[in-house]
């Protein structure tokens, strides 16, 4: 019903999940676990590989108010998903940094929590560092999901390239995921509604 609005009421999001492609089941990959359920539960357009951008895309509709999503898996290691949204962000028009949303694995909270972030520093995350640097930019919207954090700081890396335990998947897809697209969906719904109220990505940064 959507697709016929004009395109001139619809707001374009790209909607980013971060991590490690052929890695799906570690922690640093929890971003696009997510994407991915989001997709799903939205009914989105089936995931495509593009080779130009590197990275697997799809897109949906949702209205009320009405927004463009698409979707976007990098196939870049981590530390250079920015150059798949780089590309990304110009081959789909996407007007500022204010309308990219990266979802991403947080070392800093718990397990299950899940917070958001616009703009500013990177936190550490290499991910976003290299999103930031591809884009020339800080100012992207951050989904933060909370992976825990391992006791001494020369576990971190291992920690974070290592799967989910069985018991943590279980948690995950049953308790926490639902919660987290509930979260997900209610802040793009904001960023419409401030854009289709003011006519500008973000106010507060205009």
């Amino acid at each position: 019903r959507v697709l016929f609005r004009s395109f001139m009421s619809t707001m374009r999001l790209l909607l980013v999940g971060l991590g490690n492609f052929d890695m799906p089941l570690c922690r640093h990959s929890v971003g696009m676990l997510v994407l991915q359920q989001f997709a799903k539960e939205h009914r989105a357009a089936p995931w495509q590989t593009d080779k130009a951008l590197a990275a697997q895309r799809s897109e949906v509709y949702l209205g009320d108010p009405d927004v463009h999503l698409h979707l976007l898996q990098p196939l870049h290691p981590m530390n250079n998903n920015g150059k798949s949204v780089a590309k990304a962000y110009s081959r789909f028009g996407i007007s500022s940094p204010t309308r990219v949303v990266l979802l991403h694995d947080d070392l800093q909270k718990e397990f299950g929590k899940v917070t958001w972030k616009s703009g500013g520093s990177a936190l550490g995350h290499n991910g976003i560092r290299s999103v930031t640097s591809c884009l020339g930019c800080a100012d992207t919207e951050r989904m933060r999901i909370g992976i825990g954090r391992p006791e001494h700081k020369d576990q971190v890396v291992d920690f974070v390239l290592s799967n989910f335990t069985p018991p943590e998947l279980e948690r995950l897809r049953t308790e926490f995921v639902p919660n987290y697209l509930k979260f997900l969906l209610q802040k793009i719904r904001a960023l419409a509604d401030v854009e289709h109220r003011t006519g500008l990505p973000n106010p507060k940064r205009a």
